[in-house]
Formats: C-alpha cells, structure tokens, sequence
C-alpha cells in the first residue's frame, strides 16, 4: 500500500466532504483540524564495538499528523511515521541501509506507518479528566534530564487510558494528577492474550526561593509473557534481559519513583527503578542521577544511568543508548535552537556492561549523535 498516497487521498477526502457544511457554519473545517508534520537529519557514530564492526550512519525521520476537534468533548487524532512497522522502539531509516522492512539501500524508498489513531473524550463538566482509546502517546511525566527509561517515546501503546490533571492548586502545590492505563500488548485468538496495566500519581510544590519539586510514582505491569507456556513473542524484541530458551527468567511490575529539582536555570532530576517481581537472584534495581543547566549558549546536561539485568522490561524501554539493561550508562548533551523550527541536539554516550559476566561488551563503548530537529508544521 502506498501510504503517502492514501494520506493525501484521505486529507482531501476530508476537506471535500467538509467544505460544503463549512460554508453554512461559522467556522470552517480548517478551524477544528491541527496538522503537525516533523523532521529529524541525524549523524551517528558508534565505535568500539568489537567483535562487532564499528558502525556510522546518517538517519532521519519524519512525521505528520493531525488532531481534530469533534465536539465540545470529543478530539480525535492520527499520525503516521516513517520507520519499520516491525520495531515500534524506532522511526527512523538509514540513508543506503534498512529504513524499513524491505529497504536495503540503492535509493529504495522509505516506509510510512500509521503509528497513532484515537479517540479522545474530555468532557468539559470535568476539568483535567479525559479518556483516550485507541493506538495513542504514553501519558507518563518523564525524566526531564533524560527519559524514555521505562517506556521509549517511540512506542505507541494500544488499548485505554485514563489522565486527570486535578485543577486543584494552593500557595504550595502548584500540580496534582494521575494516569492509568491499560494496554494491548499481544491478542491471541486461542490462548491468554498478553496485557499491561500502566499506573502514575505526580505532583508540583513550589517552595519559594528554594526552587520546585516536581514528584512522580509510576507503576508497570505486564501480565504474563508466555501465555499458556508458549515461546514468549516477546523475546525478538529483547534488549538483554534474562531469558531462557521459551521465555523471560523473571516476570515484571516495576516500581518506579522520580523527583525533580529546579532552580533558576538548573534542573537535578533522581530516578529509581525495582522490578517487584523478578526472579530470586536476578538483578531488579536501577537509578538515574541528572543535572541540566540552561546558558545563553544553549542547554547542557549530563545524565549517569545504571540499571540491572532485570529491573524493567527492556523490548519498550528507550534505544538511545548501545546497552539497555545490565548496562551502566553516561550521557552528557547540548541542546541549541537554530531558528524558531530547527533545533540541534549533540550528545555522546560512553556504556558498559553492569556485570560482564551476564553478557555485553567487557569494555567501554561510544556512540556519538548530532541531530537537527526540525518542526515542520
């Protein structure tokens, strides 16, 4: 199917059918739809990687997207994406490589996906409360140094959640909410389907001349990965937790508290992770400490990260770095706006294995990044 095609046809669809009840109301279609499209150009550099090859490659992405006012309590919204349908945790393609599945390089087009179709009802009596179902973002705050640890971005969970942003606020708290959702992660017409539940309380306090807090308790589940003592699907997407021959050494609910400093131009974020339920002897704990200072010249941050074998569940957790679990990670970064729409992001990381023993590299490795990050609409 060619997807830039039944984009295009699906838009003008849309405008055609719309334009004619436009011209009896007010306000026309275009009042009610907010279209959005990005881009990213990326350099990457990954060295050290012995006994694999050293690899460099020039990456990119681009999305485009629109989201639609139905109702006084009902929006609803699509995107799609470039990248391989087959691997959620990444939109990008390689110039002459895998851009997706079936591109092998000589100038092969890129594939693009539909990666989010929802519904969303915000009923206005209810301020801060709504319900989105479908194929949707993950509502979760995120660590503002460095996140996409427990859930990467990229991912796109399917099923239902709930998000409340209390209005509530007094001369200390400032923000007060939750989310909670549940999620499709595999159906099976004939056995257990495989399913998550995703939870997170947070809150703001301003203490005055001694900055803001911001706090963050999430929890993720996910059910059992080998339904009926099948192979678990899930082991293709693996990024180094423990396993056996048919599934996961341990099962997983991830605890998993955060709290953010900030102060003027600098910003110190805590992360934890444990892993409730991973296998006797398994390492299930892992941490994030960060600081982010804005300067005229732009923003720099560094961000030391060490996480266990098993303190969470690596398939949707972020592939930034080379290692993911049973990794010790540092990454420091500089982010610059060029312009109003382009943005350059430097960073470069150096990872090692937690414990060589479990696999990994027994030496440091480096990736380098340069991206421009380009709003296009």
């Amino acid at each position: 199917m060619n997807t830039p095609r039944v984009l295009a046809v699906g838009l003008t669809a849309l405008a055609c059918f719309s334009a004619p009840a436009a011209a009896q109301q007010e306000s026309s279609w275009l009042d009610r739809v907010d279209v959005f499209a990005t881009a990213r150009l990326r350099a990457e550099f990954n060295d050290n990687l012995n006994p694999a090859s050293d690899r460099h490659r020039i990456r990119g992405n681009f999305r485009i997207g629109a989201t639609v006012d139905l109702s006084e309590d009902f929006d609803a919204g699509f995107r799609f994406t470039t990248g391989n349908p087959d691997d959620p945790n990444s939109p990008h393609f390689d110039f002459g490589g895998t851009g997706g599945a079936g591109n092998d390089g000589e100038f092969d087009s890129f594939e693009m996906n539909l990666d989010q179709i929802y519904l969303t009802w915000a009923p206005s009596g209810m301020e801060g409360f709504s319900v989105t179902g479908g194929k949707f973002s993950n509502p979760m705050h995120h660590n503002p140094i460095y996140g996409n640890l427990l859930w990467d971005d990229d991912v796109q969970p399917e099923g239902v959640q709930v998000v409340w942003d209390c209005p509530y606020n007094d001369d200390t708290f400032s923000g007060i909410g939750a989310s909670l959702g549940q999620y499709i992660i595999q159906e099976n017409g004939s056995a257990e389907d495989i399913w998550s539940t995703f939870a997170q309380v947070y809150a703001a306090a301003d203490m005055g001349d001694a900055g803001k807090l911001n706090f963050a308790l999430a929890y993720y589940f996910v059910g059992d990965t080998s339904p009926d003592g099948a192979v678990s699907p899930l082991l293709d997407d693996n990024q180094g937790n423990a396993v056996t021959a048919t599934d996961f050494v341990s099962q997983f609910g991830t605890l998993n508290p955060m709290v953010v400093w900030t102060l003027a131009d600098w910003t110190v974020a805590a992360e934890f992770f444990n892993n409730l339920r991973a296998a006797d002897g398994q390492e299930d704990t892992g941490y994030s400490l960060g600081a982010a200072v804005a300067t005229p010249y732009g923003k720099f941050y560094a961000d030391y990260i060490t996480m266990g074998q098993d303190a969470h569940l690596s398939p949707w957790s972020q592939d930034d770095f080379l290692l993911n679990s049973n990794a010790v990670n540092t990454v420091i970064g500089w982010k610059k706006p060029l312009t109003k729409r382009i943005n350059l992001h430097v960073w470069l990381l150096a990872s090692e294995a937690d414990d060589p023993s479990l696999g990994g590299p027994d030496d440091m490795v480096y990736r380098f990044r340069t991206d421009l990050n380009i709003a296009i609409l």
